[in-house]
């Protein structure tokens, strides 16, 4: 097993038990929040949480909740009224945590009241109140206090304490340079003093001559006109460097990084080297530097400083980052949790953040106009789905082909999985019937089961399965290779021609202990003997079938009565009656629950195949 599927294992084993990462978010419920259906619910499962969904599903306004979630905290910092965009009703929501060293689970509620704002009172007209329960919203009233009794610990008389936890968050489409601040904002200089562009660049340029004399000085603090320039001034040691470089891919010898505000706009700088010489072409700053190579640093800077079990959360991270770098950052930040024990939720339109992780650390948040177009979570999905709700669309190269019997078949699945299965895994399916019966197929299986990596699995009628079931390979010992021709046959009645050279007969016996593997996890059987008898079953009365009867041969006689008066009754209209008989089949019935179950088995390890 890899490093990095270790790690995931350690992280989910550690969180699910919770100590070490204790106290930590479970879950936030949004009774009534930005455009989220009311009493959504998203729970915390794993210590990296992903949100993915496409523009407007309100992935930075659930950040924007979580950050106002700790003591001392409040989404105004990023959500408040304007005459613009007023705030209208009374927005809320609430989160739970476990108590440290209790059994309580704290239920914190926080909702939006509007003040009146005016000079003299200094008030904040957004105010976000913590609040007691309210049941209404799903919340469970407070453990009574008996008389005599001592208050639980993390609770006040009508409430329940905050969670206490530092935050980061850094939202990475406004996380700019302090010199890319200064100068896309040459409107800002010209306002105040009507400048050229020759002239905003001169001042920029005049400004950088004080911060390169900060960073050769390394200075920690700098008045200048008056007013403190510098914030934090740091030079990263070497660890910090090789975690850069490793994310990057590149060799960086030396990196400064500075908080000030030299250029009159804020920020932060970077001044990196590549190369041991004092020679000064071998080093810029952000200047010069590519966006990616500025927020890497940032980043950087912001997990190796961060506290102990802080409530790290990141929008949009991928931005400027290159396939390579967003997927040496994932593994840096897994490898950074487990150290400080984080809790990290990370919006993201990138695919390739979501690799390896567990279903339940990926929610996906959908546009839902059954819901008069609210935003609805799922708090589990495979990672095929994810990049499916980001709008990446499974080319025909890439979807299972899942091969049945004939056209009845693979009717009777395409409607079970219209109906039963998410998009995102219909999108990754190709069902095609293959004639010649359950012989041709399983001939097929056996050439694809010494594929290297196969995108088929297989869907045989019912009646092809026999009484005995076909034993795992791992479980056949060698002493009953002679055997395993015969394990086939009892299992599929019918024992796939496999190529390989006659007078080597190790490799025979190789190719069919192949084959068992492969007919294990890519072979599956409809939950009936045959389509015909399934769909007449289903539709007694209307084309008049009872078990007595052939079922395939009432069917045909059907066709032949609604439409055979206008001439011969084609293969094409037969399947058609067939369909329109299978649309009379109630969605919610047990055999098509049963086949939507088995597809999605056979799409998930294929997956897994193509991820190995």
């Amino acid at each position: 097993m890899a490093e990095k599927e270790i790690l995931i294992e350690k992280l989910q084993s550690t969180f699910k038990h919770g100590g070490a990462f204790s106290p930590y978010i479970s879950s936030i419920v949004f009774p009534n929040y930005k455009n989220i259906y009311p009493g959504s619910e998203l729970t915390f499962d794993f210590p990296l949480t992903l949100l993915i969904g496409k523009n407007g599903t309100n992935k930075s306004s659930i950040l924007h909740a979580l950050y106002g979630c700790p003591d001392g905290q409040s989404p105004a910092d990023y959500w408040f009224a304007t005459h613009v965009d007023p705030i209208e009703g009374r927005p809320a929501f609430f989160y739970r945590y476990k108590i440290p060293g209790t059994n309580f689970i704290a239920e914190v509620l926080k909702t939006y009241i509007k003040k009146k704002h005016s000079k003299s009172s200094g008030y904040d007209p957004d105010y976000w109140e913590p609040s007691r329960p309210i049941t209404s919203f799903g919340m469970k009233k407070m453990p009574p206090i008996n008389e005599g009794q001592t208050m639980q610990k993390g609770r006040s008389k009508t409430r329940w304490n905050a969670i206490e936890k530092d935050v980061i968050y850094l939202d990475f489409r406004t996380e700019i340079s302090a010199f890319d601040r200064a100068f896309y904002s040459r409107a800002y200089y010209n306002s105040q003093q009507n400048m050229s562009r020759p002239a905003h660049r001169a001042l920029l340029r005049k400004r950088s001559r004080k911060l390169k004399a900060a960073i050769d000085a390394k200075k920690s603090s700098d008045i200048h006109y008056l007013k403190e320039r510098i914030t934090q001034n740091f030079t990263f040691p070497d660890s910090y460097i090789n975690k850069v470089n490793d994310i990057l891919e590149t060799e960086y010898t030396s990196i400064e990084y500075v908080e000030h505000d030299y250029y009159m706009q804020g920020g932060y700088s970077v001044y990196l080297r590549k190369e041991q010489s004092d020679d000064q072409s071998h080093m810029y700053s952000e200047a010069f530097a590519g966006s990616g190579e500025t927020s890497v640093v940032r980043l950087v800077y912001a997990l190796e400083n961060a506290t102990n079990s802080a409530l790290v959360l990141l929008d949009e991270p991928e931005t400027s980052l290159h396939i390579g770098a967003q997927e040496n950052f994932q593994r840096y930040l897994l490898k950074k949790i487990w150290e400080k024990k984080l809790q990290v939720v990370m919006s993201t339109h990138s695919p390739f953040f979501v690799d390896s992780l567990p279903n339940d650390a990926i929610k996906v948040l959908n546009v839902d106009p059954n819901l008069k177009n609210k935003v609805t979570i799922m708090n589990s999905a495979p990672a095929h789905a994810s990049s499916f709700h980001l709008g990446h669309k499974s080319s025909t190269a890439d979807k299972m082909k899942l091969y049945v019997e004939d056209a009845m078949a693979q009717a009777i699945v395409l409607y079970a999985c219209y109906h039963g299965l998410e998009a995102s895994y219909r999108d990754r399916l190709s069902v095609i019937f293959l004639p010649g019966g359950s012989t041709s197929l399983l001939n097929l299986a056996g050439y694809e089961s010494l594929s290297s990596v196969s995108q088929s699995s297989f869907m045989l009628d019912g009646d092809v399965k026999k009484s005995r079931e076909l034993p795992r390979e791992e479980n056949i010992p060698k002493s009953q290779d002679s055997k395993l021709e015969k394990k086939v046959k009892d299992a599929l009645g019918h024992c796939p021609t496999l190529p390989g050279d006659s007078n080597n007969p190790q490799q025979k016996i190789d190719n069919l202990r192949s084959f068992i593997r492969y007919a294990n996890s890519r072979i599956k059987f409809l939950p009936f003997a045959n389509p015909e008898k399934f769909v007449a079953e289903h539709n007694r009365e209307l084309i008049g079938y009872t078990p007595s009867l052939d079922a395939k041969q009432c069917i045909a006689d059907y066709a032949t009565k609604q439409i055979g008066h206008s001439g011969e009754v084609t293969s094409k209209d037969l399947l058609t009656i067939q369909r329109q008989l299978i649309n009379n089949i109630p969605k919610e019935c047990e055999e098509f629950k049963q086949i939507t179950t088995s597809v999605m088995e056979l799409i998930d390890d294929c997956q897994s195949a193509w991820n190995l």
